[in-house]
């Protein structure tokens, strides 16, 4: 699927990109840990990743 695709491919050298991938990482433990602290997993696995 991916190819060659390698660390290389990565664009280091590019600020805009690279603080992009870090919002969204960081953006997404933050949802995790959101959800952790206000212990909606269950709720979640019930009602968004289940059904009956």
């Amino acid at each position: 699927m991916f190819g060659k695709l390698s660390l290389d491919a990565v664009p280091f050298h590019e600020p805009i990109v690279m603080v992009t991938i870090a919002a969204i990482i960081v953006g997404g433990l933050a949802i995790l840990a959101a959800i952790t602290y206000f212990g909606k997993w269950t709720y979640l696995w019930k009602e968004w990743l289940t059904s009956d």
